[in-house]
């Protein structure tokens, strides 16, 4: 796999032919309870050592991402972004909602 970056999750990695290419920006979006942060966390922490990793979320605050990850003995080496720092409760995010957070992801990629 010299050309692709690994899930972390040896059974994905394989089922989506050895990974992702390099340089390719990856963005999970998921309704709630679909384990869509979880999978982001151990995604972000199986790239900590090679690559340059941008975490962003909209409900957990750095404190909250570190223990989480820190949990499953993962690494937390990423920059993390967080666009909404207080919990809420569950909120039907629009279209509006979703191209803002596309537009925030968006700049922050430019910067690297």
């Amino acid at each position: 796999m010299p050309d692709n970056l690994s899930f972390g999750i040896p059974a994905l990695d394989k089922a989506i032919m050895d990974g992702i290419p390099k340089g390719y920006t990856i963005l999970c979006i998921g309704p709630p309870g679909a384990g869509i942060e979880l999978f982001a966390k151990r995604f972000a922490s199986a790239g900590a050592d090679s690559e340059d990793v941008r975490y962003f979320s909209t409900s957990e605050g750095d404190d909250d991402i570190i223990k989480t990850m820190k949990g499953f003995g993962w690494l937390f080496r990423a920059k993390s972004v967080t666009i909404n720092p207080r919990p809420r409760p569950f909120v039907q995010f629009t279209n509006d909602d979703r191209k803002a957070v596309a537009e925030i992801f968006k700049r922050e990629m430019l910067r690297r």
